[in-house]
């Protein structure tokens, strides 16, 4: 009987426990994001953005990728948009304005044709909405702060991250500098994994090049030369679903001075004139690698990464580059390292630069342990009171022994 009765008791436990986590179970599956995948199999990328993330294929260039004829109009309708963007101002938190162009919209402009051949590139998923797009026209020697592609108007207005499935930089001339690109991603919209970059990928601008790489990608543009020229770009986003107004909105091509609007004929021409004279053939470039891991003989430059919220890390450039080429570089650093304006080695507001010139490489403790052993000592007011104090006690003896002297000398 008491065999019985205990195994009744077991018995009851396990189905209790069972019924337990059954029941955690079905609402775990209930709060997690459903993913619909289609035959593409849509990649869940939060499980592989840790390491040799450029080597999986995350950043693609090409050359030659539009045909010389629509290359040698979208220089003026770039232009003409960037011109009226300007004139429209910014929206909430400084932002600017993107377009949107559907997937299946007909192309009105040498601007939206390009995108065809662009996206035959990029080779998003065959199930997006559409393409985001805008164009950037800046001095060559003025760099863009690092940051995450994402829908801006979500961002602004329900603080929540919604990233592309692909980002793009389309490259007009050779102006300005190159855009970084570095394998950290942010889950949530607050702080970045891994938490220290290992790979990057470094893009120079070249005319006619398509620069490819994952949504989710921080990135930036280093300051370029100081040659006056204008850095020219044309951006494309690919999204599953369009980004929010009214930070993304279709362009009223009617609005945009100088724009040139092409009739059915017209657009008829300019494809047929592109079967004539299809260019060079478009192809992949290569990625040369840039060993940069601690004791690599390669010489390089330690650059400081600007993020937002006033966060920094510090990354290792090769120093000798080809113009126009792309590069992707390997790190191997063990820890991250807070700058040195914020660790308080210097209390003034002292370069990277400097302190690669005055003890080395920033990334090396040794060199960040000599860097504080020679920092001088802060004075406290406590301590400046006190001396000042000690200046006038001596001061006022100094004046008593001179009289005394005085009268002693009378007498």
């Amino acid at each position: 009987m008491g065999a019985s009765f205990l195994r009744c008791i077991a018995t009851a436990l396990f189905c209790s426990f069972t019924m337990r986590f059954l029941v955690l179970a079905l609402v775990s599956a209930c709060l997690l994001p459903v993913v619909f995948c289609d035959d593409a199999q849509v990649e869940d990328k939060t499980d592989k953005l840790h390491s040799a993330i450029i080597a999986q294929g995350k950043v693609r260039t090409y050359a030659n990728a539009l045909p010389p004829e629509i290359f040698r109009l979208l220089d003026d309708d770039i232009m003409a948009v960037s011109k009226y963007e300007k004139s429209l101002g910014t929206l909430y938190h400084g932002k600017k304005r993107t377009r949107w162009f559907s997937k299946g919209d007909k192309p009105r402009t040498v601007i939206e044709e390009a995108l065809k051949y662009l996206m035959e590139l990029a080779k998003p998923n065959e199930h997006i909405a559409g393409v985001e797009w805008w164009t950037q026209v800046i001095d060559s020697s003025e760099p863009l702060g690092f940051h995450i592609d994402k829908d801006e108007s979500v961002a602004s207005n329900k603080q929540f991250l919604l990233t592309p499935e692909w980002s793009s930089v389309f490259y007009v001339d050779t102006a300005g500098g190159g855009t970084l690109i570095i394998d950290q991603w942010s889950p949530n919209g607050n702080g970045y994994e891994p938490e220290i970059p290992h790979e990057g990928a470094w893009s120079f601008p070249e005319p006619n090049k398509y620069l490819v790489f994952d949504g989710t990608l921080l990135h930036g543009v280093l300051p370029g030369d100081k040659s006056n020229n204008l850095r020219k770009t044309f951006l494309v986003n690919y999204w599953m679903e369009k980004p929010e107004a009214p930070n993304c909105e279709e362009l009223i091509h009617e609005e945009v001075p100088g724009l040139r609007l092409l009739s059915d004929q017209e657009m008829e021409d300019l494809r047929a004139r592109v079967a004539a004279n299809p260019g060079p053939k478009r192809h992949r470039l290569p990625l040369p690698k840039v060993d940069l891991t601690k004791g690599s003989a390669v010489e390089s430059f330690t650059y400081q990464v600007n993020l937002p919220a006033n966060n920094k890390e510090f990354v290792q450039l090769p120093k000798n580059t080809t113009p126009g080429a792309t590069y992707i570089m390997i790190w191997n650093n063990d820890k991250p390292w807070r700058p040195v304006t914020d660790s308080g080695i210097y209390r003034s507001k002292k370069s990277v630069d400097y302190f690669v010139e005055k003890f080395g490489d920033p990334a090396d403790p040794i060199n960040r342990a000599k860097a504080i052993k020679v920092q001088p000592k802060r004075k406290t007011k406590k301590g400046k009171a006190k001396k000042g104090k000690a200046k006038k006690a001596k001061s006022k003896q100094t004046k008593k022994k001179e009289v005394v002297d005085k009268i002693k000398d009378e007498l």
